[in-house]
């Protein structure tokens, strides 16, 4: 698969929806053994990948939350530290029944919902690559810059919306594009990373899991590898 640059926004998309809920305690209980979060392998030490409570960088993040809706003190959740797989996000039921740390990840939609596990303000850490360099280093891919509806499954696999892009020839941008899918394998399109922007932006965004909430979703410009359609 070739190289391509993704724009903060669409890096944040899919890191919530391709890792995020993979770290989400009740995913891992689904699954069991069988989770994909449990079969990754070890990744670029580039990537480290959090679950941010309340504030980061020294600022207060998209969604702040101190406590959960089970009144548990909200804690920050190292997903991926330098490339290896450390922490779960839980709530009351799951860290009892895996016997983890509680983090205060138990959040509903309305007084009348049941707490579950969802994420809070969930972000891939900025590294030290301009994103004009990432862009310069491609000779031939596409410039990923909004992405729209995306999905993950049990098995891994991911699928994300691509409204609009450019294309890039000899490390520029050229023709714009829009309204095509990229789609890959979570493990696969983590191995692929190999420039990490130093662009960090939040954004806010509807998470749909069983209740919609609003979560906060942050990265930096990446270069990887994805399957374009």
């Amino acid at each position: 698969m070739p190289p391509h640059a993704l724009s903060p926004q669409a890096t944040a998309q899919l890191i919530h929806e391709a890792i995020g809920h993979m770290a989400e305690a009740d995913f891992m209980l689904a699954c069991g053994h069988q989770s994909p979060f449990l079969r990754l392998p070890p990744l670029s030490k580039k990537i480290t990948i959090m679950d941010y409570a309340h504030t980061a960088f020294n600022k207060p993040c998209p969604v702040p939350m101190h406590f959960d809706d089970e009144t548990t003190p909200a804690i920050d959740v190292c997903i991926i530290k330098e490339g290896q797989r450390t922490g779960y996000m839980t709530n009351l039921y799951t860290a009892e029944a895996l016997s983890l740390p509680l983090t205060g990840n138990a959040r509903r939609a309305t007084p009348d919902d049941e707490p579950m596990v969802r994420m809070r303000n969930t972000a891939l850490l900025p590294g030290h690559d301009s994103p004009e360099d990432i862009i310069a280093s491609i000779e031939d891919g596409f410039y990923l810059a909004q992405a729209g509806s995306c999905y993950g499954d049990i098995n891994g696999d991911f699928a994300c919306e691509i409204k609009s892009g450019y294309a890039i020839k000899n490390g520029k941008l050229c023709r714009p594009v829009n309204n095509f899918t990229i789609f890959g394998r979570t493990a696969e399109f983590l191995q692929s990373i190999s420039m990490v922007g130093n662009d960090f932006e939040w954004f806010t965004d509807d998470c749909t899991k069983w209740q919609i909430i609003k979560v906060g979703q942050g990265a930096p410009t990446i270069k990887a590898s994805l399957q374009i359609v």
